[in-house]
């Protein structure tokens, strides 16, 4: 597969596979490859789109560093195409028990898991005042106080960034979710505030947006409408809770 345009603009080059690109993805890829912790060169595959937290459908090596939302934010996001000996007139008009019969073998999401496995231990003088910050704010995390805690103790001083990423990125999708007209679809908006939400803890917002995904591809806005009311007054809760943080994270009030 041929390397289609090549971005040079940052630390390390950002090799593109494809000549459609939205405008929102190169800007993206070309912020991340700003990072001093990205090595050598950033992949951007056919399917690349803006995301939150990390540009979907992209590769982005890093030393001495592990960026989580660049890991799984869109893992497993059903890009295969697969053949199959039925034919469509042989299923169901209403797929939702074989959706439901696939998601209940195939072991995905946070749930899977009984706990984080960080250790107070090893969180460094960067989480001092966590505990006091989440119980100020539950809304940020539900039935896990550890997953906020174990971003920081692992990234240190570049969890700055991805605070910053986050809060940037979430405050332009939900202003483009509240628009009678977006200009993104809105189940892939939903789609991807849902993962990065729930990289930072913020299940309350996570579980909205599933909400919101779970319309359909296509949904009315007069349907969803309440729901992204909710996911925004929720959005305030989980940025008070972050800025609360004192990382020096952006601005992100304009």
């Amino acid at each position: 597969m041929p390397i289609k345009k090549i971005i040079t603009k940052g630390k390390v080059p950002v090799k593109i596979y494809t000549d459609d690109i939205e405008q929102s993805a190169y800007e993206q890829l070309s912020k991340i490859a700003e990072l001093p912790i990205i090595y050598p060169h950033i992949a951007a595959m056919p399917d690349v789109h803006c995301g939150v937290g990390a540009t979907v459908g992209s590769v982005i090596p890093t030393k001495q560093a592990i960026i989580p939302a660049a890991v799984g934010v869109d893992i497993g996001c059903g890009m295969n195409a697969v053949r199959l000996s039925l034919r469509a007139e042989q299923l169901p008009d209403n797929l939702h028990r074989i959706r439901a019969a696939i998601e209940a073998v195939v072991p995905v999401g946070y749930n899977m898991h009984k706990k984080d496995m960080a250790k107070r231990s090893t969180l460094t003088a960067l989480m001092g005042g966590l505990d006091t910050i989440l119980s100020q704010h539950p809304k940020l995390t539900t039935g896990d106080p550890n997953r906020l805690q174990h971003m920081v103790s692992t990234l240190g001083d570049q969890s700055q960034t991805l605070i910053e990423t986050y809060l940037t990125s979430a405050t332009e999708m939900l202003a483009e979710l509240k628009a009678p007209e977006a200009t993104t679809p809105i189940q892939r908006l939903a789609h991807s505030l849902k993962s990065a939400s729930a990289q930072m803890g913020a299940s309350k917002l996570s579980d909205l947006c599933q909400q919101v995904e779970s319309a359909g591809p296509s949904p009315q806005h007069a349907t969803v409408k309440p729901i992204i009311e909710k996911m925004a007054d929720e959005f305030i809760q989980v940025k008070a809770a972050l800025l609360a943080l004192n990382i020096n994270p952006l601005n992100t009030d304009q």
